[in-house]
């Protein structure tokens, strides 16, 4: 080849791609994602609430379980449309004094429900002689048909004689899940009646567990079962006023009310 002349090299031209058919896996997710929001918008939501109006008693240190059990029932009770005008609801937004088990109210309209949140009201008062207690809420997720303990919920095990309940650790190793466990001051602490100071006190505790998006709860088949079929929501508490104080002192007492609010699934 004479110098200075370049060479020529022959390419092949580069077709467009065929455009490709269908979704890639994110536009899938995202298309899942606004479909399911669109759904869920567009779904009525469902209350399920009640109120206990007589004044549930604490004792000292003496630790007490309102929900967990075959025999109060849990959180999440909630029963199934019937065919009857009086069985066939579709929401209960104004309580009904009773708790979930004894009333669970015929709202759902199969077995399964979308639950976005679940709360738990306390109304507690506390002697003009005992402000200043401390009260331990630990609200669980329990096995259906299993009766809880407060082992169940503490690691107590191998401790004789009295204790600290509000020092305990949490049990990790138990068939019931803990997803909450606090300490609340229930009035201002102060002198107390004998130094001439404090009045009865009213404290009032919201606890509420919420699932982002909203959590799948399925129900027992059964057309007059009001328990889920797995799991069920409890609630335990204890007092604890003073190192001095006897178990046999009554040192707080409340009213409590609760709600569900759900979609049908």
């Amino acid at each position: 080849m004479p110098a200075g002349r370049l060479k020529y090299v022959r390419r092949n031209r580069k077709l467009p791609r065929t455009p490709r058919s269908g979704l890639n896996k994110t536009e899938k997710k995202q298309t899942n994602a606004i479909a399911k929001a669109v759904v869920n918008r567009n779904q009525e939501v469902k209350q399920r609430a009640w109120q206990i109006n007589s004044a549930y008693s604490l004792k000292h240190n003496v630790q007490a379980i309102l929900f967990g059990s075959t025999t109060n029932g849990g959180l999440l009770n909630l029963k199934q449309q019937g065919a009857t005008a009086s069985t066939h609801l579709t929401s209960r937004p104004h309580p009904v004094t009773s708790i979930p088990l004894n009333n669970a109210g015929f709202l759902r309209e199969g077995n399964k429900i979308r639950c976005s949140s679940v709360h738990l009201n306390l109304c507690l008062t506390t002697p003009n002689d005992r402000q200043g207690t401390k009260l331990r809420c630990i609200m669980f997720w329990y096995p259906v048909g299993h009766d809880t303990q407060w082992s169940d919920l503490v690691g107590d095990s191998g401790i004789t004689g009295a204790y600290n309940t509000l020092l305990i650790p949490t049990n990790r190793n138990s068939q019931c899940k803990i997803f909450m466990d606090k300490i609340y001051t229930i009035g201002p602490a102060g002198a107390g009646a004998a130094a001439g100071g404090n009045y009865q006190t009213t404290t009032m505790l919201k606890l509420r567990k919420s699932f982002k998006g909203g959590k799948v709860i399925t129900y027992n088949s059964a057309s007059n079962s009001d328990s889920p079929e797995r799991w069920n929501i409890g609630f335990a508490c204890v007092a604890f006023n003073n190192n001095d104080a006897l178990v046999s002192d009554t040192v707080m007492n409340f009213e409590y009310s609760g709600n569900m609010y759900f979609r049908d699934a």
